[in-house]
């Protein structure tokens, strides 16, 4: 038995087997529930990014609550729209008019920050020959992370949060931060100097 919408069904079974009749009622009360459709599961969004978790559902008695209510546009429609700052897990609950029936969704977001810093002064000062190692303060995965220029650079991944600088010159090693709506620019002057050498006296 399928009824085709919500509301209260009355069904009879009739069984006739010998001249003998028999007969029983059924009534079948059929919560009104529209499930909703969620749009994300696991998702990487930058920082201060909206993303809509579910779609709208119009004239509906169901009822629905994500939790936490976090950065959350409306906490109690299924369509919220969440604006994270970090990392988040969200639970959905939606619930039939009467309670009859109920699912549970999770959605995972993980968060990019919105900017690229280099953990150190404007200025660093290195002798002429020696080396530095420059991190950043992003932590979210290295995702979007480029270190130039790459010829002062000995590492060799130059998208992960630090590198090992050796310039032979003065000159700006730069940070930017690409992903999806996330831009984002740091530098620092590093500022080479050499030893100087002191003049070799000669006595007569």
């Amino acid at each position: 038995i399928t009824p085709p919408f919500a509301a209260e069904w009355t069904y009879v079974v009739s069984v006739e087997l010998a001249g003998c009749q028999a007969s029983d009622t059924i009534v079948l009360n059929v919560d009104s529930y529209d499930v909703p459709n969620v749009l994300v599961q696991d998702s990487t969004i930058c920082q201060g990014e909206p993303i809509l978790l579910a779609d709208t559902i119009a004239f509906t008695n169901s009822t629905y609550l994500w939790t936490p209510s976090d950065y959350l546009s409306d906490a109690n429609i299924a369509a919220a729209i969440a604006t994270p700052e970090e990392d988040i897990m969200y639970q959905l609950i939606s619930t039939s008019e009467n309670a009859v029936c109920a699912d549970t969704f999770d959605v995972n977001i993980t968060v990019i920050p919105n900017s690229a810093e280099i953990n150190a002064m404007d200025t660093v000062f290195l002798c002429k020959g020696d080396s530095i190692l420059l991190s950043s303060t992003n932590t979210s995965a290295d995702m979007g992370l480029t270190w130039s220029p790459a010829e002062v650079i000995t590492t060799a991944d130059l998208t992960g949060n630090s590198v090992t600088v050796l310039p032979e010159v003065s000159g700006y090693v730069y940070l930017g931060l690409e992903f999806n709506s996330c831009s984002d620019l740091d530098s620092v002057w590093v500022q080479v100097d050499s030893i100087p050498v002191p003049p070799l006296l000669i006595e007569a």
